[in-house]
């Protein structure tokens, strides 16, 4: 299924605060959460959530075990650098930083129905909860 099919089966889900999300960079993809909701209900922001390697799973390079932890959110965003073997951390441009010093997506419902990050136009899906890093280069 394509992205866009996949994040139109939960355009009709109405945002609750709380309620799980799935944010789709192109291959990858991460779990957050609504933490606001505006007045009429096509705005929301969201917050990506902490993600670790489960500990039941062998990890290593091309795993897909994770553990999503549901109350703890990213500060700072790690990506893998393939070509020196270590974690990048950054804070991804796309994201606005509140006084709390977390970042989160501001995200719209769309006339087709889909919801999407302002600025980098990213897909994101409702009631779906899951994360995937594409190991590929």
């Amino acid at each position: 299924m394509r992205v866009e099919e996949f994040t139109k089966a939960g355009s009709n889900v109405t945002p609750v605060i709380g309620c799980k999300c799935t944010i789709h960079y192109y291959s990858d993809s991460e779990p957050a959460q609504i933490v606001k909701i505006s007045k009429s209900g096509k705005t929301a922001w969201i917050r990506t959530n902490v993600v670790t390697v489960d500990p039941n799973s062998e990890g290593g390079i091309g795993h897909q075990d994770w553990v999503i932890h549901e109350d703890e959110f990213c500060k700072i965003h790690d990506e893998w650098d393939a070509k020196t073997g270590k974690y990048i951390k950054y804070e991804k441009p796309q994201l606005a930083k509140n006084p709390d010093g977390f970042t989160f997506f501001k995200i719209t419902k769309r006339k087709d129905g889909s919801w999407r990050t302002t600025g980098s136009n990213l897909y994101v899906s409702l009631n779906q909860w899951h994360k995937y890093y594409c190991w590929e280069m």
